[in-house]
């Protein structure tokens, strides 16, 4: 006889205790979230889009208007007067560049008479010697009383702003046959000139407050005085008597000549 089986699948127990026991699932908070970011984003994006376009609007007026003043202040320009102006800034830029590169070697002779030694120092001769724009060079012949001043003279001249590379050479000494000392030594000098320090336009200030300073002087004295005659005729008694200075104005050497009396 075959087994019999129970066939009912009526549950016997309420299923409220063992469903209690299931892990239930947790909803997402952030789940609703996502949503209100992302209008959030949007909105300021269409507000940024919006600044820009309102943004563009306004420099596109902005530079309409700009426009509209050029050209009306163009209209009212006289095109002569532009032109005739243009001719004259290019005349100005013309003479701006003539200054700019233009040397002053007048203003060695200036320098030179500052810095020969007053005590047996002259020269004779002064050369220029401009070999190009970037090259300069000077060539000075003179005469000194001893190998101690000719050193000295050597130094004041190396001192010079504008002077460099200075080389002194054919050193000739000259004795008494007397006393067999020295009594001149004859010299050449040669050094290269910096040409940023000789340019006109730096040296031009210089000069003008210089001759501001210089004519007053020059106007009191060229004014007679009241007692010229009186001078005068002391200086006819007193001229066998005097001293004669005659200053070499291209070396600034001072030569002195006395005259014995008549």
């Amino acid at each position: 006889m075959e087994p019999r089986f129970n066939s009912s699948f009526i549950p016997k127990a309420p299923l409220a205790n063992e469903s209690s026991d299931l892990p239930k699932k947790k909803r997402s908070k952030g789940g609703n979230m996502i949503p209100l970011v992302s209008g959030v984003v949007f909105i300021i994006a269409l507000a940024a889009t919006g600044g820009l376009l309102m943004y563009e609007q306004v420099m596109v007026s902005s530079i309409t208007s700009k426009v509209e003043q050029l050209e009306d202040i163009q209209a009212r320009i006289d095109p002569e007067l532009i032109t005739e102006l243009e001719r004259y800034a290019s005349r100005i830029e013309g003479a701006q560049a003539l200054l700019n590169a233009h040397l002053a070697p007048s203003f060695l002779q200036e320098l030179l008479e500052g810095v020969t030694l007053a005590d047996g120092m002259r020269f004779g001769s002064l050369e220029y010697v401009r070999h190009s724009s970037d090259s300069l060079g000077l060539v000075l012949e003179g005469q000194g009383v001893d190998l101690e001043s000719l050193v000295l003279q050597s130094d004041a001249l190396n001192d010079l702003f504008l002077t460099q590379e200075l080389f002194i050479s054919d050193i000739t000494l000259e004795k008494s046959e007397v006393t067999g000392e020295t009594v001149e030594v004859a010299f050449n000098a040669r050094t290269s000139l910096v040409p940023d320090a000789m340019r006109f336009q730096d040296l031009l200030p210089e000069v003008t407050e210089r001759t501001q300073v210089e004519q007053p002087a020059d106007a009191s004295a060229t004014s007679p005085g009241p007692n010229t005659s009186e001078q005068e005729e002391g200086g006819e008694e007193d001229l066998n008597d005097t001293q004669v200075q005659e200053t070499n104005t291209s070396t600034g050497a001072t030569v002195e000549e006395s005259t014995e009396p008549l």
